[in-house]
Formats: C-alpha cells, sequence, structure tokens
C-alpha cells in the first residue's frame, strides 16, 4: 500500500511539473486588423520585398529594390524611423542573422547573399556590404529570399511548381523542399515572396493577393494549419511587398511607400 502511494505521488509530482514546464501552443489570429506602420522617406525606388526584425536590438529595416543606390532603411520597435543608407546592390529578401548578429540579403539574378554590418545598437555602419554566400541555386530571378532561424536555412518560393525550396546554409546548398498543398491556382498567389513565421507548425507563409488571405504552412505535415484572411480594405501587392517579421504579416503600399503590419502571433 504504501509502495502505491509513493507511486501514485511521484506520478503525480511528475504531471504537474510537465504541465507547469509546458510550451503553450501559439495560435495565429485568423483575422488580424492593421497595428502598426513603416512609412520609407521620400526617395528613389518603388518596390520593396522584405521587412527584417533584429530582436537582439529591436529594430526594423527594409529596402527599396531595383538599383544598388536604392534607399536602406532602419525603424525602432514603434515605427520611427532611425536611418537611411544605401543598399549598395539590388537586393531583394532581406533577414537578420542572430547567429552572426547581422543583416543579410539576396541579390536579383545572381543570387549571391551579402551582409551588412551592424553596430552595437543595431544601426548600419559605414562598411559597404560584403558579400558572403555565391551562386545560390534559386532558379527565379526575382525570389525575395527568407531566413529560417532555427535550421540556418534559406528559403524560396516557385509559383509555377508550388514549392518552396531551401537551401542548406552552412553548404549553400540545397537541402529539400516542400510541394504545397493549397486550395488556389498559381496565379493567385505572389510569386516572389515567402515568410517565414517561426512559430511550430505554422513555419512557412504565402500571399492569396486575389482573395487576401495568407496561407500557413506547417514544416512537419507540408499541409496549410491555417488560412489568415486579411481586411477587405487591405492593399494586397501581386507581386513583391509581402513578408512575415516579428509575429507579423507586413504589406507594402507601393504608393504610399509604407509597410503595414498585421499581428498573427
Amino acid at each position: 500500500m504504501k509502495a502505491l502511494r509513493f507511486g501514485i505521488l511521484v506520478f503525480a509530482v511528475l504531471l504537474v511539473f510537465a504541465v507547469s514546464h509546458a510550451q503553450p501552443v501559439k495560435k495565429p489570429v485568423l483575422s488580424p486588423k492593421a497595428e502598426l506602420q513603416l512609412k520609407m522617406p521620400a526617395g528613389e525606388g518603388t518596390n520593396s520585398c522584405s521587412v527584417a526584425w533584429n530582436p537582439d536590438d529591436e529594430k526594423y529595416y527594409s529596402a527599396m529594390v531595383g538599383n544598388e543606390s536604392y534607399p536602406l532603411e532602419v525603424f525602432d520597435a514603434k515605427g520611427k524611423h532611425l536611418q537611411t543608407t544605401a543598399t549598395g546592390a539590388d537586393i531583394r529578401g532581406l533577414w537578420y542573422s542572430p547567429r552572426v548578429n547581422w543583416l543579410e540579403a539576396n541579390l536579383y539574378d545572381y543570387q549571391n547573399v551579402i551582409a551588412y554590418e551592424l553596430d552595437s545598437a543595431g544601426l548600419l555602419t559605414e562598411e559597404f556590404p560584403e558579400e558572403v554566400a555565391f551562386e545560390l541555386e534559386v532558379y527565379e530571378p526575382q525570389a525575395a529570399l527568407a531566413y529560417n532561424t532555427e535550421t540556418n536555412e534559406l528559403l524560396w518560393f516557385e509559383a509555377s511548381s508550388m514549392t518552396i525550396y531551401f537551401i542548406d546554409r552552412d553548404y549553400d546548398l540545397t537541402s529539400r523542399y516542400i510541394d504545397l498543398k493549397v486550395p488556389v491556382g498559381d496565379t493567385a498567389l505572389n510569386p516572389y515572396c515567402v515568410g517565414y513565421t517561426g512559430v511550430k507548425g505554422y513555419e512557412y507563409a504565402i500571399l492569396n493577393h486575389l482573395q487576401k488571405k495568407v496561407y500557413l504552412i506547417s514544416d512537419e505535415t507540408e499541409a496549410v494549419t491555417a488560412t489568415i484572411t486579411l481586411p477587405a480594405k487591405a492593399v494586397v501587392p501581386e507581386t513583391f511587398g509581402f513578408c512575415f517579421a516579428n509575429g507579423r504579416i507586413w504589406l507594402f503600399n507601393n504608393e504610399t511607400r509604407t509597410w503595414t503590419a498585421f499581428k498573427v502571433f
């Protein structure tokens, strides 16, 4: 009897410990509202592809794409503009790498990756961007790459085949792919942009610009695990202008040069 009571007590203690230390499963907000904006200053360029979030220094970064003279901007966590510098290259995707504490971007067409040095406050230094990867296996010249911080992989979307490809950042070679199972054809999807959420079970994001929806896709099952419905008045770009950063979907309005965020996690 004592042994039985002891066993029950041990089980109860372990159960309480497991529950108290269990990680809560994040669920997405399915109908998010606009709640933050990044206003790109007046200047050169029409399109933008990405917003990058630096959680270490709480800074956002974004750039106008299409020419090496176009601006690269820095904002604080509330959207206040802090700094402008030139991209120094015709970039597309933009992301923060916590492993090396710098900003990275992929180039149009050549598919090299360049790195921007950051100072101790997360601002851009005067150092010219350095090429850190060359001729990646990316077959869409306009692709805006995203970065999976957990697996150290770059990813890009090929709309014509409905496929997300992954590039191992240690070797800069294609490591795997996901064939998407989404309920629309490829012409409904933003063909150049893909998002990485960092949330288990909802890792990747694809934009349906026709129906103003975003599909969240599981890395494990390769299936759509949530469909986000954007506000009817949201300006949803057909190409470029879509990404995921800091728990938010970001959409770019090239007429007002403004990124608008919709908090999902």
